[in-house]
């Protein structure tokens, strides 16, 4: 199983707290990343890399 580094960044964790709603957007920034972090371990390139085993990159999804 593959460890993920899930950011949050601190002006928005207030606002997750306090709005109606705020654990539904935060569990959708953190899902976003995870899912990110997915994608780009299965291609084997970051969003708009090129690697030499592609000549074509990754744009967005």
């Amino acid at each position: 199983m593959t460890d993920y580094d899930v950011k949050v960044p601190g002006h928005m964790l207030s606002s997750f707290m306090t709005e109606k709603g705020g654990y539904a957007e935060l569990l959708e920034v953190m899902l976003n990343q995870v899912l990110e972090a997915q994608i780009s371990e299965q291609i084997g390139a970051d969003r708009y890399q090129r690697t030499e085993d592609r000549g074509a990159y990754r744009g967005r999804g």
